[in-house]
């Protein structure tokens, strides 16, 4: 697919169309400059990285898109399990630590070409705020695929657990950056280590969670529908499990309330039967 860019990448700008379920993320649209120097940016905050952590666990789930003029990039907690041991802050844990960019949804700016990046000054820490100005949001485990909602800007997240639990997180456009979205302190709705963590209060849970009891296995996100093709998959959001063979449809209406359709689709060949 054309929506890959630098092989960890993957870029797209702000369309004035609509696309449907596989598309509206393609390198298309940027200009190769655009995405030569997107790809160097990533590169210079996982270089950072590198030193003394797990640089394989840093980059699981990695992905960068346009979002308002902004690249927000995903890492990964760093690679051990259960975000504890070598690489990994003994009392909170790297996604917790506001002070390392490991666990975290990053939110960079990359239009000036002169430097590899720079923070926007409406992060939730930048400035003298304790935490790295480079971060948008924390909390996270292994983000595996995620994506904005090019008709709301509503954003979407795939977030592979440690052993049981499955999620997919969700932040609403408009609304406060500097989520936290739990681990290592809880993995979807269950506690997980809760030492040294915070009210249940100052956390943010899933959308949706599912358990490893009917054979799954990772999470994988997916895309909101806004193609014209299927009129009824609009406004839905499409995600999968790599140990099955569906797809789950998922909506939220206009007051928060989410539904999750009963019925899978089926796989066939690729094609929705």
């Amino acid at each position: 697919e054309r929506g890959e860019a630098a092989g960890l990448l993957r870029v797209g700008n702000h369309v004035e169309h609509e696309r449907g379920l596989a598309g509206g993320l393609g390198a298309e649209d940027l200009d190769h400059a655009s995405a030569r120097h997107a790809a160097h940016a990533e590169r210079e905050i996982h270089r950072e990285r590198a030193g003394g952590d797990d640089l394989d666990g840093a980059l699981r789930g990695s992905r960068a898109e346009a979002h308002d003029g902004a690249f927000a990039v995903a890492l990964g907690d760093g690679g051990n399990g259960g975000d504890q041991g070598t690489g990994h802050n003994s009392t909170y844990g790297n996604a917790q630590m506001k002070d390392s960019l490991l666990g975290k949804i990053l939110r960079i700016d990359v239009s000036d070409t002169s430097v590899a990046y720079k923070n926007p000054p409406t992060n939730p820490f930048y400035g003298p705020t304790t935490g790295r100005d480079e971060i948008w949001a924390l909390g996270v485990r292994n983000p595996w695929r995620w994506s904005f909602d090019r008709w709301t800007g509503d954003w979407w997240l795939g977030d592979v657990g440690q052993d049981t639990w499955e999620e997919v997180d969700y932040w609403k456009a408009g609304s406060a950056n500097g989520v936290n979205y739990g681990w290592r302190c809880y993995e979807g709705n269950a506690t997980y280590n809760t030492a040294n963590c915070l009210a249940m209060s100052n956390y943010t849970f899933p959308v949706r969670v599912y358990n490893h009891s009917t054979g799954a296995l990772a999470v994988v996100g997916g895309f909101m529908y806004r193609g014209a093709r299927f009129r009824n998959m609009w406004g839905k959001y499409y995600y999968t499990d790599e140990a099955t063979a569906s797809i789950d449809l998922h909506s939220i209406d206009h007051v928060g309330n989410s539904f999750i359709d009963s019925v899978a689709l089926a796989l066939t060949t690729g094609t929705f039967v």
